[in-house]
């Protein structure tokens, strides 16, 4: 369930409530088996209270340059200037193993905060972040990242230091073109293994991961365009090549990809469709088609196969119903199929705005 409760409105300021829940409990047994409730987001939201702020408190979600975390806390932001803004969160990190319960901050207390500049057509951030897992330092980290964009050019860089391990941690850098029918990005990524400080692993020696991606779109037809993308990977001197070809028009769409080197040899066809029958009535249908080995060694190579089809029906606003069956078929399991059904209904109570601010 995802609800949003508007509790007070005046002028720009206001205070709202939004959740994000879900339960689930398993039918197939003789009784419920192991329900759970499980809270991703329930927090309140306090626009322009003081101005030019946003405050949430709560649980909530923590995003970051520097990583990001779900939190039992708090989470600030303040437009400085028309230039200078600053966010700031804190809490503690919610175990998944017992969502149900609070934990700690001595335990696993998180900080962080990012500083940003924006001038024309630069943003710049300084970000950090801090936090424990069982009582001591987990992870603590400092950097920086950039964007520079216009109508037909990009480019982002990020980097990132380790505080607790005294290193660079990793260096991000994407870049992107539109010259005429032509869409062009790229990505440079190379960071260290994301282990905590305190656990034993944090002594054992590792490579960083390099991989670099090139992706290029180029539109043939009206609403036809060819994708063709090119993924070069190097873990501990491992390298891994992968290679996507295809054609995409709307909602329809075929392409085959390659991968050899680390982790396997492989070879498949993906297909995806779409079509709208109606207003309130679509149809879509996805297909994946694979071989593979594991080792180069192996002489056999194995199938697999997924698919499914489905319907989604609209009969009024705010309601939506979806069918879809589902195959899978691989080396562990030659047949299995599975029926997902979901219902989704919008409510609105009450009203947004209020004359007397109430």
């Amino acid at each position: 369930m995802n609800a949003t409760a508007s509790l007070w409105r005046r002028g720009n300021r206001f205070v709202s409530l939004h959740t994000n829940l879900r339960w689930t409990g398993d039918y197939t047994a003789s009784e419920l088996c192991n329900p759970q409730t499980y809270v991703y987001d329930l927090y309140l939201d306090l626009g322009d209270l003081p101005g030019g702020s946003r405050f949430y408190l709560g649980r909530q979600f923590a995003y970051s340059a520097m990583g990001s975390y779900l939190i039992d806390g708090a989470g600030f932001r303040q437009r400085l200037t028309s230039k200078v803004s600053l966010d700031l969160y804190g809490g503690t990190v919610v175990d998944h193993g017992s969502p149900d319960q609070v934990q700690s901050f001595s335990d696993a207390g998180m900080l962080g905060g990012r500083v940003g500049f924006r001038a024309a057509e630069i943003k710049l951030g300084l970000n950090w972040l801090w936090a424990r897992s069982q009582g001591s330092t987990a992870r603590h980290r400092a950097g920086l990242d950039g964007l520079w964009s216009d109508r037909r050019l990009e480019f982002y860089g990020r980097f990132t230091y380790d505080v607790a391990a005294m290193e660079v941690s990793g260096l991000l850098g994407r870049a992107s073109m539109r010259p005429g029918s032509w869409i062009l990005s790229g990505e440079f990524d190379w960071r260290k293994p994301s282990v905590a400080s305190n656990s034993i692993f944090s002594v054992v020696g590792a490579e960083g991961r390099q991989s670099v991606r090139v992706d290029v779109v180029r539109k043939l037809l009206r609403g036809l365009s060819s994708v063709a993308q090119m993924q070069y990977e190097l873990m501990s001197g491992e390298d891994s090549w992968r290679t996507t070809l295809g054609l995409r028009s709307g909602a329809m769409g075929i392409g085959w990809t390659h991968r050899d080197g680390y982790g396997g040899m492989s070879d498949g066809l993906t297909g995806d469709a779409s079509l709208r029958l109606n207003r309130w009535v679509e149809l879509y249908g996805t297909a994946h088609l694979s071989q593979y080995k594991i080792q180069p060694e192996m002489l056999d190579w194995i199938d697999d196969y997924t698919s499914s089809v489905g319907l989604v029906w609209k009969p009024v606003a705010d309601l939506r119903l979806r069918a879809e069956g589902q195959f899978l078929s691989n080396a562990n399991d030659t047949g299995d199929w599975r029926v997902y059904l979901q219902l989704v209904k919008g409510f609105s109570l009450g009203s947004n705005d209020t004359k007397d601010g109430r």
